[in-house]
């Protein structure tokens, strides 16, 4: 349905910002006292290295680096923790490897920073830490986002429950017309039904 209605709304582009807009600010007003809360350093929380092998794992970029706190305290406060929370970087975009102090005082509870050579896009980012952890569970996470405190004890439960599954919080399913894959506005929301694989 939602999808349905945006799908509509782009065919009048004045009406459509005006929703964007009003989207943004509804967006902002409901996680602004999270932000805040996410926004002062805690030392209680402090993760205690890989023992059991669940890493979650994030990429960020120079617009984007100032913010990627938020996401990664939200990570560090799960009521189930990662082992460590793995946030990917390039020496490309990042060329001085200078970091927010914030996120430099999170490598101290349990984020470590992986620095690769070239820049990564979205389909790439889960192969270093792949590479840096190869026996651990890797949950892939975004660098603009608050995280449920919740979020890594529900998809452990369903690792759990459905093993050697891919589990994941939102999802869509890929749909194709012949030999051509539809446009990604098409696939409908992945949910518990989705078959494993086609």
């Amino acid at each position: 349905m939602y999808r349905l209605i945006r799908k509509r709304l782009r065919q009048l582009p004045w009406l459509f910002r005006g929703y964007l807009r009003l989207n943004r600010a509804v967006k902002v007003a409901r996680e602004t006292p999270t932000v805040l809360q996410l926004g002062v350093s805690t030392r209680r929380v402090q993760l205690t290295g890989n023992t059991r092998g669940v890493l979650a794992s994030l990429t960020s970029f120079p617009a984007r680096i100032n913010h990627a706190s938020i996401a990664i305290e939200s990570l560090l406060r799960q009521e189930e923790r990662p082992d460590l929370v793995v946030l990917v970087l390039s020496d490309e975009e990042f060329p001085s490897r200078d970091l927010p102090r914030k996120i430099r005082r999170q490598t101290k509870r349990g984020l470590d920073v992986l620095w690769t050579s070239r820049t990564l896009r979205s389909y790439q980012k889960l192969a270093p830490t792949l590479l840096a952890y190869p026996d651990a569970a890797i949950i892939t996470v975004d660098d603009d986002a608050i995280y449920e405190p919740w979020l890594v004890s529900r998809l452990l439960d369903g690792a759990r429950q459905h093993p050697g599954t891919l589990i994941g919080h939102v999802g869509w399913e890929v749909q194709w017309s012949g030999a051509a894959l539809r446009s990604y506005d098409e696939w409908p929301p992945a949910s518990p039904r989705t078959p494993a694989a086609r």
